[in-house]
């Protein structure tokens, strides 16, 4: 990865960025990668956990992982998912984890929280941000080609709603159904 990030680009390029998971990485990679401090780091999450278990589970069943405002989509009988309500609440606790030990990974660093619903939601604000985060003023959202996926209710994706409804209904992770 840091050698494809180091490369030489044209004289134009004035940012390199990269995209990089939760487990992407070994921690021995993670080591190494840590001894780099050269890196602003944009932190993106979504506020609702569970539509990113569905959008996970969507994107492993029909191997599309992005969508391009010129693709086509899939169809909604295409994407439905059946949830396992034994794992779920698991599922949600080691996201809230990843997502903590990456604030603490990257504590003292320049670090930029972006929530992935105000990017769907305000995007002009959100990029004017993030813009000024990384010194970069003339950011244009709207030649972003990247589009919201999953667009359909819970309840239309999730096969087994009601059951994820009564298991997620009175947990910390209750507000995740208000969709």
């Amino acid at each position: 990865m840091l050698s494809q990030v180091y490369r030489k680009e044209s004289k134009d390029t004035r940012l390199v960025g990269f995209k990089l998971f939760y487990n992407h990485l070994t921690e021995e990679e993670w080591t190494q990668f840590l001894q780099h401090d050269e890196f602003k780091i944009i932190h993106l999450t979504r506020a609702n956990r569970l539509r990113t278990i569905v959008s996970l589970d969507i994107a492993f069943k029909t191997d599309e992982w992005t969508r391009s405002s010129h693709s086509k989509g899939r169809q909604l009988v295409e994407k439905r998912i059946t949830l396992d309500t034994t794992k779920l609440i698991g599922r949600l606790e080691k996201i809230q984890s990843q997502e903590a030990f990456a604030r603490e990974r990257f504590k003292g660093r320049p670090m930029f929280e972006v929530v992935y619903e105000e990017l769907v939601t305000i995007p002009k604000v959100v990029f004017q941000n993030t813009g000024d985060f990384l010194g970069v003023n003339d950011i244009d959202f709207t030649k972003i080609k990247i589009v919201k996926q999953n667009t359909e209710k819970l309840e239309q994706l999730i096969i087994n709603f009601d059951e994820v409804f009564q298991c997620l209904k009175n947990s910390q992770f209750a507000d995740c159904l208000n969709d």
